[in-house]
């Protein structure tokens, strides 16, 4: 059964509002001028196309957002009202591309944007400095942006089911990268030595990626060997470098 839309008085007093699970085609911008302290917002599991570009200066206190499975094709560039957000769930939608105004969420922590059609992600990401988990699985990348190795505060990275071809190098300066899920990427051939810099790399997920760079004895020892034969391999270009 579908839960009333909402009420004027819940919407007064509350900081919460859940509307999951409805009909919901639009969201209408007296949810903000009724409840100017809201700061969640459920909208998972609705029918929603758009957000009006219009109304989003009104959504300058929301701190988490969850969008997930409706129906939008793109977000607005005035996204980047959203100044207190930090975290935000667009998963199961039907985004073809982000704005590159998403980077000016400086306070972003989780961004979950799994299951679209994204065939890329914008080339500048530096802005998104507290950032800690991205999800950009199942979709359509090729490759990384090598502003992700600006991101100090990014632990894990999502990124299985897609077609990534390649992974830059500079992914190798992230110090607090913990978790790099590839898994299923067939088009995945080798890695750059340079992930072994990652000094808190612990989870290195890698099932159905080809690897042809690297032997099927090393790949089944899991991540700490995979980790431990990159290690050589840079540094065996760096003395062959050195001679």
């Amino acid at each position: 059964m579908h839960r009333p839309y909402c009420c004027s008085q819940r919407l007064a007093s509350g900081q919460s509002l859940n509307l999951d699970h409805n009909r919901i085609v639009h969201i209408p911008p007296s949810i903000f001028s009724q409840a100017s302290q809201l700061t969640r917002l459920n909208l998972n599991d609705n029918a929603i196309t758009i957000l009006v570009p219009s109304d989003l200066h009104q959504w300058r206190a929301i701190v988490e957002l969850d969008l997930g499975a409706n129906q939008l094709t793109s977000l607005p560039p005035e996204i980047r009202h959203f100044e207190s957000l930090e975290v935000l769930v667009l998963t199961l939608n039907l985004l073809r591309f982000l704005p590159d105004e998403i980077a000016e969420l400086s306070k972003l922590r989780i961004l979950s944007v799994d299951s679209n059609q994204l065939e890329a992600l914008p080339d500048d990401l530096s802005g998104l400095s507290s950032l800690q988990e991205l999800n950009v699985s199942c979709n359509k990348l090729t490759t990384l942006p090598k502003s992700i190795s600006t991101l100090s505060n990014l632990k894990v990275i999502k990124a299985s089911e897609n077609d990534i071809q390649e992974i830059p190098p500079e992914l190798g300066n992230m110090g607090a990268l913990k978790n790099l899920d590839l898994r299923d990427n067939p088009n995945l051939n080798s890695l750059p030595a340079e992930l072994s810099l990652c000094t808190s790399l612990t989870i290195l997920a890698l099932e159905n990626c080809p690897l042809h760079d690297i032997l099927p004895d090393i790949r089944a020892g899991g991540s700490s060997m995979i980790i431990y034969f990159l290690q050589q391999v840079l540094q065996l270009r760096r003395r062959q470098t050195a001679l």
